[in-house]
């Protein structure tokens, strides 16, 4: 359901959680939700467009549990993953850059100076006046209008392509 693999959702968990790092509460009734389920939570909220109250009956939580640990673990994944080497994005050198965009070019006669494609990636985009641009970018599957391809090119900061291939 978050879009990951057991063994990849229990790393982030390691690089989140074992070092020791708790929610800490002061006094009272400990956090209602385990560090598992937090992170399960967390991952429901950046990973769908679900609204907080449907994440609240999933998880059996009220609004301000919910708000307060989306906010806690967005917080903890920020300083966890600014440092941690597994999260970093390294772009190729020059030469590898010309490399994939030839390979790219020979597949893809039709796309100029692109290095890379991430797949599977659909960013959900406000809809436009224009018909035919709409009905292009409308995925009837998500119920929403969506960009399905992001090119990186050579020089230029990311371009997204609509077009479908």
């Amino acid at each position: 359901m978050t879009g990951m693999s057991r063994p990849a959702f229990l790393q982030l968990f390691d690089v989140l959680f074992m070092d020791g790092h708790q929610q800490r509460y002061r006094g009272g009734r400990p956090p209602l939700m385990d560090p598992i389920a937090q992170l399960g939570l967390y991952l429901f909220f950046v990973g769908s467009t679900m609204g907080i109250k449907h994440l609240c009956l999933i998880f059996g939580v009220t609004l301000a549990v919910c708000s307060r640990t989306i906010t806690a673990m967005l917080s903890l994944v920020v300083q966890k993953l600014k440092i941690h080497p597994w999260a970093r994005v390294k772009f190729p050198d020059v030469d590898q850059m010309a490399s994939f965009a030839r390979q790219i070019k020979s597949r893809e006669p039709e796309v100029d100076d692109v290095i890379g494609f991430m797949d599977g990636l659909s960013l959900t985009s406000e809809c436009t006046s224009e018909m035919l641009e709409q009905n292009s970018m409308y995925n009837g599957y998500h119920s929403d209008t969506m960009v399905n391809n992001l090119g990186l090119r050579r020089g230029s900061p990311v371009t997204l392509l609509s077009r479908n291939w």
